[in-house]
């Protein structure tokens, strides 16, 4: 698998938590997950796309450090292989 650029990760997680919560106004790389509603559930099912598309595993401890769609984007850059 290429590596992505953080952009290409930003693009694609924030369509990951688009249909996961279904936002009415939407949502940007600077949208707060909590601001979403986002629980510990729809972190799981968040973390288990994540894992899917780009084979990077966010341990349940980082993932509650991740508030936005930008630092889960730059957290999965940094864990890419």
């Amino acid at each position: 698998m290429a590596v992505a650029t953080v952009q290409e990760i930003s693009q694609e997680v924030t369509e990951i938590v688009y249909e996961t919560k279904k936002p009415e106004g939407g949502l940007d790389i600077h949208t707060k997950l909590s601001d979403l509603g986002v629980d510990g559930f729809d972190k799981v099912e968040i973390a288990a796309a994540i894992e899917e598309r780009f084979g990077v595993e966010i341990p349940e401890k980082e993932f509650r450090n991740l508030d936005t769609v930008l630092e889960v984007s730059e957290y999965i850059a940094e864990h890419q292989s």
